[in-house]
């Protein structure tokens, strides 16, 4: 098992990076960010090649840049033993076109994930209520400035806003205003 520490972004883009834990592990390439895994590769089918600004990753159509921390030990878990001719691992050697959808859908997906888990705790009876609250109004936050920012897109944004809306309760009949 190998750890690293990265910023991924897309190629030709590092205005938004996403901060993202690499983990390599039985022939498998995982990545995290938040403490949510987002991507789960197996290493057979990345095309990895080392540039100048990072490893150029791509796994069927989707292209993205890790900038690791420690890139000599990164590309050596990957087995590339020769960094300096930007060698290749994997079944190709060519980066395909870029795709400014990848980002979006990760922040996406995570985000989802990360909502359905807010649903849970409201719904709990281990989750005191103002903690479960807490929990909504803080990914709430990050939505909103992860979109200011444009890593969520704007339908994506309205959709997850609107999800995360929903989960709140009408006030009762009772309720002050």
């Amino acid at each position: 098992m190998s750890l690293f520490a990265a910023r991924l972004h897309l190629p030709g883009q590092t205005k938004v990076p996403l901060n993202v834990e690499i983990d390599i592990t039985d022939e498998r390439l995982e990545l995290t960010s938040g403490g949510q895994q987002f991507a789960d590769w197996p290493l057979e089918e990345l095309d990895v090649v080392l540039r100048q600004d990072g490893f150029h990753f791509k796994v069927d159509t989707e292209d993205v840049v890790l900038n690791v921390a420690d890139s000599k030990q990164f590309a050596e878990a990957l087995g590339i033993t020769d960094t300096e001719s930007a060698p290749q691992h994997g079944k190709g050697n060519t980066i395909a076109p870029l795709n400014t959808s990848t980002l979006h859908l990760l922040s996406f997906d995570d985000m989802k994930l990360r909502i359905s888990r807010v649903e849970e705790a409201l719904t709990s009876e281990e989750v005191s209520p103002p903690e479960a609250f807490a929990q909504w109004l803080k990914l709430l936050k990050e939505i909103n400035r992860r979109h200011g920012q444009g890593s969520i897109a704007t339908h994506h944004f309205y959709e997850l806003n609107t999800q995360l809306l929903d989960l709140m309760p009408a006030p009762g009949p009772g309720a002050q205003h």
